[in-house]
C-alpha cells in the first residue's frame, strides 16, 4: 500500500490514512489528555503523514514504529499549550495516560478527523 500511495495510487494514500487515522488519535488523545487537542495533533500527523511518506525506510522498522515517532516528536515539539498547564507533575500526566481509554470511532468520527 505504501509503495503504491508513493507511486500516486490516490486510493492507496487514503486508505493509509484511514487504517492509521484512529492509532493516532488515541496516541494523541493519551498524550494530550483533551479531545479537541487530540483531533488538531491527529491532523498535523496526517500531515506530517502524507508529505514525509517518502522518508519511510522499511528497513529501518515498522511503518507503525515509524508513525509512533512522527507522533511522538511532534508532541514533543509543540509549544507549550494550556493542556501543559493544568498537567503539575509526572505523577497526574502519568494516572491521566493510564486512565484514558482507547476511544472507538464510528466511521462518521474518523472522517470528522
Amino acid at each position: 500500500m505504501i509503495a503504491r500511495a508513493l507511486a500516486g495510487d490516490h486510493q492507496s494514500l487514503s486508505d493509509l490514512v484511514k487504517i492509521h487515522q484512529p492509532y493516532i488519535y488515541n496516541v494523541a488523545l493519551k498524550m494530550l489528555n483533551h479531545v479537541a487537542d487530540a483531533e488538531d495533533l491527529t491532523q498535523e500527523i496526517l500531515v506530517k503523514l502524507v508529505t514525509s511518506l517518502s522518508l519511510y525506510n522499511p528497513v529501518k522498522g515498522r511503518f507503525r514504529t515509524w508513525l509512533y515517532r512522527i507522533t511522538f516528536n511532534h508532541f514533543l515539539n509543540l509549544k507549550k499549550q494550556p493542556y501543559e498547564q493544568a498537567v503539575p507533575s509526572f505523577e497526574v500526566l502519568f494516572s491521566y495516560i493510564d486512565n484514558t481509554p482507547d476511544a472507538v470511532l464510528t466511521p462518521d468520527e474518523e472522517q470528522d478527523l
